[in-house]
């Protein structure tokens, strides 16, 4: 995949810069895996999750990126139920009527379908999403004005209070389209994911 291949193009060129007549050897650098920083160990899986998806294992893990690949794939396929699934769905329902001043969730779906589509075509799947960077709730302004939407849709749960965890999560998009035959890459999308009432929540 392109992005893979960019990234271990960026690897071997730095492995590569050592000192002339060294060869590309270098010492042996003993680093242990839990001081290295999210990217180092990244896993493709193409199976398992509802979309292919890539990401840092020792950051995420499996039932954390599975919800990310259900709002995916609630995208890919314009799914208003799978999406209600995913999200909260008073969000599901704000953005609909109030954000997009649209009848309905099936016709929010067709429409963040046909934004995705725009960049591709019509047939689009997510040949792979890269989960490239995540951010905690103290460090992503994004994720503060996420809490403040959520407070403000329900005054009364005050959800930013009982959220148990949260995360924000910088994804790029590898599209295919045209049968598969061709492809293109939206980066520098975000997943907010949540962890409420014991299970993980989405929002875009």
């Amino acid at each position: 995949m392109r992005n893979l291949t960019r990234i271990t193009a960026l690897l071997l060129a730095a492995a590569c810069a050592a000192p002339v007549l060294t060869g590309c050897q270098k010492e042996p650098d003993f680093t242990k895996e839990s001081e290295l920083p999210y990217g180092a160990t990244m896993r493709e899986d193409k199976t398992s999750f509802a979309v292919p998806m890539t990401y840092d294992r020792r950051f995420l893990d499996e039932e954390q990126v599975a919800a990310a690949a259900q709002l995916m794939a609630a995208i890919q396929n314009a799914d208003a139920d799978l999406y209600r699934e995913t999200t909260f769905d008073f969000y599901a329902d704000y953005q609909a009527g109030t954000v997009y001043r649209l009848d309905s969730v099936q016709d929010l779906m067709d429409s963040l379908h046909a934004a995705v589509a725009a960049n591709s075509g019509e047939d689009f799947t997510f040949n792979m999403v890269l989960i490239n960077g995540i951010a905690s709730r103290q460090t992503s302004s994004y994720l503060s004005d996420a809490f403040d939407i959520l407070d403000q849709l329900r005054p009364d749960d005050k959800l930013s209070e009982s959220i148990e965890d949260a995360w924000d999560l910088t994804v790029e998009w590898d599209l295919a389209y045209d049968g598969g035959k061709s492809y293109t890459v939206v980066d520098e999308q975000h997943i907010f994911l949540f962890r409420y009432d014991g299970r993980y929540v989405c929002m875009m």
